[in-house]
């Protein structure tokens, strides 16, 4: 009879801990959203825009070898430094987006300078290195890249070390895909995924109650037991998405055998060229230098990050 007592005892006391750390977070969850929220309603004098002539340093530093290794007498007849007249500009921007793509803000804003200033008869190069994340947040990205587009500005999507996934899934949009031989390219599936504690609950003598209006309002969670049921609703909308991923790119690169590419599968550049997921191979190096040796000024635009505290930082993780 003790031991029952002293069991049940343990049971209360582990179920009062798990209600306590679920109501700690939940007031966690609400101060930190009510810190985003006024952080994010403050006004920054410093718009934190940097403009960097990529064209010009290079130019300057060949311009400084050049007066190292030669005489002095020569070094004095290289020209003086004097304006160019350009015949158009590249506009290049880095997109190197985390899990959540929660540097799509940061996107957006370089787009919207983007976009005010530049011609059809310019260029704008993203780019990207990401193995993807989440989908509404590599879905935002792409929108934004499309805006180019809409614009009437041709898009070049650059990639050096890997597009898979939600990375690609921003790469399709491009009017062209350039890549290293060494990049990764694809990944075109959808994936999701979550631990079950359902069995160590049982154990310890938990119950898990959670209420909802709408029968499928909660389908597979860490606390409830995955029947095939949900099982089947969760694979429906992963097919959905699925299925949205193709038809995007299949939009974008009609020539491409989709279903032949979509697996999940991902290739080395070299392969991702022969079956239509890239156009290029070569480095952005090798691509901004051509540019620039064609007489186009090219213009890194790149807006400064917000930064996160700590506590900003812990909201994004659990979200």
């Amino acid at each position: 009879m003790q031991t029952t007592l002293n069991i049940l005892e343990t049971v209360l006391l582990v179920l009062a801990i798990l209600v306590a750390f679920a109501v700690l977070a939940a007031v966690v969850v609400a101060l930190l959203r009510l810190l985003r929220t006024k952080r994010t309603a403050k006004k920054h004098a410093d718009s934190g825009l940097e403009i960097t002539h990529l064209d010009k340093q290079l130019a300057e530093r060949v311009q400084e070898v050049k007066r190292s290794v030669l005489p002095e007498k020569e070094r004095k007849k290289l020209p003086k430094k004097q304006d160019r007249q350009y015949d158009s500009t590249v506009f290049v921007i880095d997109f190197h987006p985390s899990l959540r793509a929660h540097e799509v803000h940061t996107l957006r804003e370089e787009i919207d300078i983007i976009t005010q200033l530049a011609t059809p008869r310019d260029e704008v190069v993203v780019r990207i290195d990401s193995a993807g994340g989440t989908v509404n947040g590599f879905g935002h990205a792409a929108s934004q890249l499309l805006r180019v587009r809409e614009a009437g500005v041709p898009l070049t999507i650059c990639v050096d070390e890997v597009a898979a996934s939600g990375g690609y899934m921003c790469a399709a949009v491009a009017d062209k895909i350039i890549a290293a031989p060494f990049a990764y390219i694809g990944s075109i599936g959808v994936v999701a995924g979550m631990p079950n504690f359902v069995g160590l609950m049982n154990k310890v003598g938990v119950r898990y109650l959670e209420l909802t209006a709408g029968e499928n309002k909660r389908t597979l969670t860490p606390f409830s037991d995955p029947t095939p049921q949900k099982e089947a609703i969760e694979l429906e909308r992963l097919e959905a998405i699925h299925t949205a991923f193709k038809n995007l790119i299949k939009q974008r690169r009609p020539n491409l055998d989709i279903d032949k590419v979509a697996d999940g599968n991902y290739w080395l550049a070299v392969d991702a060229k022969e079956l239509g997921l890239v156009d290029i191979i070569e480095t952005s190096d090798e691509y901004l230098s051509r540019q620039a040796k064609a007489n186009r000024r090219i213009l890194k635009i790149s807006c400064k990050p917000e930064k996160q505290g700590l506590l900003e930082k812990l909201l994004d993780a659990i979200q």
